[in-house]
């Protein structure tokens, strides 16, 4: 899945709904029906592993893929078209011709229309759900792949949290620690002060310390660690994520009741999903990490004007099994990583893909390789 800024002119996606005009009435009549059929059609996944929030004897949940979108455009209908073309279930689009609050040309109608969306789902807590932005996100891999990946990312990323703790991941779900609700990763923060926790104190990614060579973290964005969260792409169990928009819209309303309408530069922050879901996930990463270091925060804060909230009592929640996507396994974000992404052609003997061309500008030092293409990712597109 690849997730493109909202300021990129999708000439991909452009390109698949103009073509012909023929197209463009197939994906109207696609557009409709993902309007009035998503309940149509399910994936099902014969789920036996541990990492879901909700324990029991294995069974079957569904996925669910959203689309939060007021409108219908090109770039929505080439969202919708490539999830088909990739199996996943009929999208269904939430918020569809939003008003007043549900419109999406606020940014905050997103997390209104899920809430609203999963208030309505007669579904299990288990069942999966895939939510995308509507204008910039064209899926790449087939739902079994993305599947597999969801679960062995989570697996590995609480592994990570366990050994860091000395535990078992068993050990670690019964202190209720979990990593069940996946978002893209990016290299960008948004905030409305370089001062705000929101930014430093944000996990490290675990990609390797000199990952574009020399030039990594230098003053080029482009060669920044992808450890941001970024909102456009999401994936998890319904129960966890449900749960985790209450807590964002909670923290919504809390804040609008103290907001200074004169204060231009922070409305607009403040009217922006991903502040608030970062705000919660930088919360819970603060208070993990004063857990697991005896009640203090193992680095100096004496930067920052102001550190996450402290818990209130054991009724105060901090923990919403939050993590992000370092690897970019799930999504690859666009923004800033545009020397990451490029057009691969397998070879037919083998499937693998020879990248010559020095696209991370690695100069001298680079030397031509292969990446290898994935062999559930060969069996699900049935290629013969």
């Amino acid at each position: 899945m690849i997730y493109f800024p909202a300021s990129s002119p999708m000439d991909i996606a452009r390109k698949i709904v103009r073509r012909r005009t023929i197209l463009v009435a197939v994906v109207s009549i696609i557009c409709l029906v993902s309007l009035y059929a998503s309940s149509l059609q399910h994936i099902f996944i014969n789920n036996s592993s541990s990492l879901s929030s909700y324990h029991g004897s294995p069974k079957i949940s569904r996925l669910h893929y959203l689309i939060p979108s007021s409108t219908i455009n090109d770039a929505v209908c080439a969202g919708i078209v490539s999830a088909l073309v990739n199996q996943y279930p009929i999208p269904t689009l939430i918020g569809y011709k939003g008003e007043n609050e549900f419109n999406a040309a606020d940014h905050l109608a997103k997390l209104r229309v899920m809430n609203r969306y999963f208030n309505d789902l007669k579904a299990q807590d288990d069942d999966l759900v895939i939510i995308v932005d509507s204008f910039d996100v064209l899926a790449q891999l087939p739902a079994e792949v993305m599947i597999e990946r969801y679960f062995e990312i989570s697996r590995k990323s609480e592994q990570r949290l366990a050994d860091q703790r000395g535990l078992t991941i068993e050990q670690l779900h019964e202190l209720g620690i979990r990593q069940t609700i996946m978002y893209g990763a990016g290299k960008m923060c948004f905030v409305g002060s370089p001062n705000e926790p929101m930014c430093p104190l944000m996990p490290s990614s675990n990609s390797p310390r000199l990952k574009f060579g020399v030039k990594t973290e230098n003053e080029d964005v482009r060669f920044l660690d992808s450890r941001y969260l970024n909102s456009g792409t999401i994936m998890g169990p319904v129960g966890d994520i449900r749960k985790f928009v209450r807590a964002v819209l909670d923290l919504v309303r809390a804040d609008d009741a103290k907001l200074d309408p004169n204060d231009t530069d922070g409305i607009r922050i403040h009217h922006m999903d991903q502040w608030f879901t970062a705000q919660l996930y930088v919360r819970q990463e603060y208070h993990r990490a004063i857990d697991m270091n005896d009640g203090e925060y193992p680095a100096d804060l004496t930067n920052l004007t102001s550190l996450p909230k402290p818990r209130r009592g054991p009724e105060d929640v901090t923990e919403y099994h939050v993590f992000v996507d370092f690897d970019s396994a799930f999504a690859q974000t666009q923004c800033r990583n545009e020397l990451e992404i490029q057009f691969l052609k397998y070879k037919n003997h083998d499937l693998t893909a020879s990248i010559n061309g020095d696209f991370l500008q690695q100069g001298s030092a680079f030397r031509p390789y292969s990446i290898q293409m994935p062999s559930n990712v060969y069996q699900t597109l049935g290629i013969k």
